[in-house]
């Protein structure tokens, strides 16, 4: 079983910094590629995994910056496994 150390020594070694308000932390930055509209365009998810302990009260809309890139998120954040951590879907502004 994780602890929240450990969950800081895994975010650090794959993610970044991550802000949102006040709050402060570490995440990991997925940009996969999707296909759309019949396969004639590509479009990019922008998913961000981080702590549920500090980024599980995200509202949707609100701001973020992810190694100094400005984003917001596009709901709330939609928890993992057994909740230590959460994905949240953002939107590049």
């Amino acid at each position: 079983m994780l602890t929240l150390d450990d969950a800081d020594v895994f975010l650090k070694e794959f993610g970044g910094p991550v802000v949102s308000g006040s709050i402060e932390g570490l995440g990991i930055l997925d940009e996969p590629g999707k296909v759309v509209a019949g396969g004639t365009a590509i479009s990019t998810e922008y998913e961000l995994t981080c702590r549920t302990d500090l980024f599980g009260n995200i509202k949707k809309n609100d701001p973020f910056t992810v190694k100094g890139l400005s984003y917001k998120a596009r709901e709330a954040p939609l928890p993992m496994d057994d909740g230590m951590f959460c994905h949240i879907f953002l939107t590049k502004v």
